[in-house]
């Protein structure tokens, strides 16, 4: 068996990482669904490790729906027994069949009106535990949760629900037939990402305006760099009147720093062919340390942002200037760009 601090930190960077290296994993998930269910690997995943990046649980990678859509069933990776304590470090316990059915208990307490006690029970050999809850209006009525542990803190996490008890009787028996390929699924979670992508250049200066594509006018900004120039999209409707505001005070505070020798300078294009989703990036910073340590770790395949984006848009950067571009303002920067391309599913 793998020490228990490298497999919980292997799944510290699963659930925080692309959703190619989630269908790795849920590659070594086999579950057959009621009949007439559809579904499978969830290519937009309903949350997103950015919005709390303090969770241990990552995103829903499988999602199976009846055709009425009044059941479904989610599955979805955890830290049990793990907790983040003084300084965000996280810290781990030995997971006990008591201990998870505590912590599952614990989960759910006083969100519903009707919960049974934690039970637990097998799955393919491993030990599992359940937990029953039900509300008398609102969808939906019906709700199991099963957490499977997998390997010491690692566990599967599977929500069920449904608006009947017919369907729910139906989707909570498939449970029984999840199979997990715990050798491949080990082998798989210790493996290393490939780091990203990056090019770096010297961006001279951004001009922000709008360009033409298939008769509609979007925000865009236009990139210049000594050798080659680059475009991006910096909406997400690609209509005319999204605004361009939080761009030009963006580059214009990057401007405003662009003469002092020890400021921070950079602008990062960071781009995740799976989701797809690409998201600027723009530093200007008087004190350089805090962000100069991310940025030192640009390759990084997991690398936590710990700026908000500018903006983002489900469209990649570009090279040249776009079709139709109307300048409306215009920045001499002198920063570095980075343009980082995540790892791919099939990377």
């Amino acid at each position: 068996m793998k020490p228990l601090l490298l497999t919980a930190s292997s799944l510290l960077l699963a659930i925080t990482a692309t959703a190619g290296r989630l269908s790795d994993l849920a590659a070594c998930i086999h579950y057959t669904p009621p009949t007439n269910f559809y579904g499978g690997v969830v290519t937009q995943p309903r949350t997103d490790p950015g919005d709390n990046p303090l969770s241990l649980t990552s995103p829903e990678f499988l999602e199976y729906s009846s055709p009425g859509g009044g059941a479904h069933v989610l599955f979805s990776f955890a830290l049990i027994g793990a907790y983040l304590g003084e300084g965000k470090v996280t810290h781990f316990l030995p997971v006990t069949p008591s201990l998870m059915m505590k912590e599952i208990e614990s989960e759910y307490k006083g969100k519903f009106p009707d919960a049974t006690p934690a039970s637990l029970n097998q799955i393919h050999g491993l030990t599992a535990v359940n937990l029953t809850a039900a509300r008398p209006a609102g969808q939906p009525r019906f709700l199991r949760f099963c957490w499977i542990q997998v390997e010491t803190n690692v566990a599967l996490k599977i929500t069920a629900f449904a608006s009947d008890t017919l369907s729910f009787t139906t989707t909570t028996n498939s449970l029984n037939t999840i199979r997990i390929d715990k050798p491949t699924f080990l082998a798989k979670l210790y493996a290393r990402p490939k780091d990203a992508e990056v090019t770096t250049n010297h961006l001279q200066r951004v001009e922000l305006g709008h360009a033409q594509q298939a008769g509609n006018t979007y925000p865009v900004c236009v990139l210049y760099t000594k050798e080659k120039i680059y475009s991006l999209p910096v909406g997400q409707t690609f209509h005319a009147s999204e605004s361009l505001n939080e761009c030009k005070a963006a580059f214009g505070r990057l401007r405003d720093l662009s003469g002092l020798k020890n400021a921070l300078r950079t602008v990062v294009i960071d781009s995740a062919p799976d989701i797809p989703q690409t998201s600027l990036i723009v530093v200007a910073e008087t004190n350089p340390a805090p962000s100069a340590a991310w940025i030192a770790n640009i390759r990084s395949p997991n690398l936590y942002f710990p700026l908000a984006p500018v903006t983002f848009t489900s469209h990649p950067w570009a090279p040249g200037i776009p079709q139709g571009f109307s300048k409306e303002a215009e920045y001499i920067v002198n920063a570095a760009l980075y343009l980082r391309k995540q790892p791919g599913p099939d990377d």
